[in-house]
């Protein structure tokens, strides 16, 4: 009998689902920097006030380290909706914070569960290990049709579930 954890996800939009703990899907936990980014989906345009064109997020962390860095463009919570403010930091985790990372990570899983939708924001993970490379994105779009899928995963990417638990996570703590 497999486990369950459902979760609930409400950046930009609400999504929910269960994840499942299955260690033949699992992803290396060896590497040495991970990097999740998120763009795209449904998004106002911008006002004349933005200092950048569009929403985005990319997060990159070193698990020697355990520096975290993001680099992105937000809508500015003190202004319209469609004001967009570019903003980049980082700072190193502690123990916990960095333990709570790794705890969501582990959740995330190769795989897909066919779901097909509309204006969901492209969530891609990159983990080197080794010095190498190795490239995932989200499943949200791998059950549409092959035309959509292959506009949504140009690189050929491995799909994955799950990856909206450690993009929270993630956005948790570079706003801290």
């Amino acid at each position: 009998m497999q486990s369950f954890r459902c979760w609930l996800w409400a950046t930009p939009m609400l999504l929910a689902g269960c994840a499942s703990s299955n260690p033949d899907r699992s992803l290396p936990t060896n590497f040495s920097e991970l990097t999740l980014s998120v763009a795209g989906g449904y998004v106002m345009q911008p006002d004349s006030a933005s200092d950048c064109s569009a929403p985005f997020i990319s997060y990159k962390l070193d698990q020697t380290t355990r520096q975290l860095g993001w680099d992105g463009c937000y809508v500015d919570a003190n202004s319209s909706p469609s004001t967009y403010k570019s903003h980049s930091d980082s700072r190193i985790l502690s123990q916990d914070e960095f333990s709570s990372v790794l705890s969501e990570f582990d959740k995330v899983q190769i795989g897909s569960r066919n779901t097909c939708g509309a204006d969901m924001p492209l969530m891609t993970l990159d983990l080197t290990v080794g010095g190498r490379t190795s490239g995932y994105i989200d499943d949200f779009y791998s059950g549409c049709d092959a035309a959509t899928r292959a506009r949504a995963n140009p690189e050929g990417r491995t799909w994955v579930m799950y990856l909206g638990n450690l993009t929270a996570v993630l956005e948790k703590l570079s706003r801290i």
